[in-house]
């Protein structure tokens, strides 16, 4: 996977210390750009934790196709993060949200469908690095229950005091691209944690993909079923997305060892 770097750094650009690190990872080969929008202004009701750094503008960055791209924030920044695809005008998207250095100094974060819900090729998953409790907020495949649907879902995850990120864009072709299973990040019920893709209990992992109960898949046979039907609920047709899906559980179904957490 290539890697790129926001060369301009924001301490350069407004003489900030930039304090945080988001690293956007392209899932697959389409070139995206990322935009963002900063908290339009401060309020009393901001508790003095807002300040001239959190309306502070950041540039569009690009993502290539199956790149890394990171962008610094300073600390206090607020507002979210979007990606469009390459060559085509802004449009708000699925968003990724962050509060960094807030109250207590910590980063509150999550993955936000309120604007665009139907925006299934950019933004996809957002969690902090170097913090083995943290949660993840989003969908490898949308519609998921680590989402905001509606404003008073109680979807923003605890804070985090990591300073760095990671938010995975696009649809993964684990049929070319296998190693990238490693960036979908799926939720363990019995251990109550987050990881990354891995065949312990490959049930629990469909809940990550589609949102469907666990309970429901006691067989390899249940969980291809499930996940052909949750596809086709979300399309309306069984399309490329449902041959993806196919291709998770075949790899689920041969994993024999867990991939490296990225976020160490």
């Amino acid at each position: 996977m290539l890697f790129y770097k926001l060369l301009a750094p924001l301490s350069a650009l407004f003489g900030l210390v930039a304090a945080n690190t988001i690293t956007f990872v392209s899932l697959d080969e389409n070139d995206r750009t990322i935009f963002s929008k900063h908290k339009t202004q401060c309020t009393n009701g901001d508790l003095g934790l807002c300040s001239g750094v959190s309306l502070t503008d950041i540039a569009p960055v690009n993502v290539p196709g199956l790149a890394q791209v990171d962008v610094e924030l300073p600390a206090g920044w607020e507002g979210n993060f979007y990606s469009v695809p390459g060559g085509t005008p802004d449009r708000t998207g699925m968003l990724a949200e962050i509060r960094s250095q807030g109250f207590e100094n910590g980063s509150y974060y999550d993955v936000s469908a309120i604007e665009n819900p139907n925006d299934y090729i950019g933004v996809k998953q957002f969690w902090p690095a170097h913090d083995p409790n943290a949660e993840v907020s989003g969908c490898i495949q949308f519609p998921c229950p680590y989402t905001y649907y509606h404003p008073d879902d109680p979807q923003t995850k605890r804070a985090t005091w990591s300073d760095k990120f990671y938010c995975t864009l696009g649809n993964a072709d684990l049929s070319k691209n296998p190693h990238l299973a490693q960036w979908h990040m799926v939720y363990d019920h019995e251990k109550d944690k987050w990881a990354p893709l891995s065949v312990s209990n490959p049930a629990v992992h469909l809940i990550a993909v589609s949102g469907l109960p666990a309970a429901t898949h006691d067989t390899a046979a249940d969980l291809a079923t499930a996940t052909s039907t949750a596809v086709a609920d979300e399309t309306g047709a069984i399309d490329k997305t449902a041959s993806a899906h196919r291709t998770l559980v075949t790899l689920i179904k041969k994993q024999t060892t867990a991939p490296t957490l990225p976020a160490n």
